[in-house]
C-alpha cells in the first residue's frame, strides 16, 4: 500500500469513528491525519543460543537529533545488558543496574536480600553502557559498606 492510499484509508476509518464520537459526545474534535515515511531501526540478538527480538526505534525528521545512530546503538546495547541480567532463560540473574540504584537509594523499601544483591558493582560492560549509573552505584556501594571509592572509578 502506498503512502496516499494508506492516508486515505486512515482518514476514511477515522471519519467513521469521529461520527461515533460526535453522536456520543455532541462534538467532533478536529483531527488531521499525517502519514510520513520514517526509518525503523531494530535489532534481533542471540544470547546463549536463545534468539530474542529487540524493540524497534522509529526515526523521523522531528526526532533525528536525539535518535541518531549513536543513541540507537546505545539503547540496543542497554537492552542487551538488561536482558542478560534479567532473562529467566538465558540471563545471569544479576539485578539490573537501575534496580540496584533504587534499592540502595531507598533501602527502607527493600528486603535485606535485595540490599545484599544490590551491592554487586557494575561490571566492565555496564560501566561502558551505563557510565553515569555505574559511577553513582560505586558511590552508593562505598557509602553502604564504608569503603573508599577509587578516584579513577568515581
Amino acid at each position: 500500500m502506498d503512502k496516499v492510499t494508506y492516508q486515505k484509508a486512515t482518514e476514511t476509518r477515522l471519519s467513521e469513528l469521529l461520527d461515533v464520537i460526535e453522536a456520543g459526545w455532541g462534538f467532533r474534535p478536529p483531527v488531521s491525519v499525517n502519514v510520513e515515511t520514517v526509518l525503523k531501526v531494530s535489532a534481533d540478538f542471540d544470547i546463549v543460543g536463545f534468539a530474542h527480538k529487540g524493540r524497534s526505534f522509529l526515526v523521523h525528521d522531528k526526532n533525528v537529533h536525539r535518535r541518531g545512530p549513536r543513541a540507537i546503538a546505545n539503547a540496543i546495547a542497554q537492552e542487551i545488558v538488561s536482558h542478560r541480567n534479567t532473562c529467566n532463560e538465558c540471563g545471569t540473574g544479576t539485578m539490573p543496574i537501575w534496580r540496584r540504584l533504587a534499592t540502595l537509594l531507598y533501602p527502607i523499601y527493600a528486603s535485606q536480600e535485595s540490599v545484599a544483591a544490590a551491592l554487586t558493582p557494575a561490571d566492565a560492560v555496564e560501566r561502558v553502557v551505563f557510565p553515569r549509573q555505574a559511577k553513582v552505584l560505586d558511590r552508593l556501594i562505598a557509602a553502604a559498606t564504608n569503603a573508599v571509592v577509587d578516584p579513577a572509578m568515581a
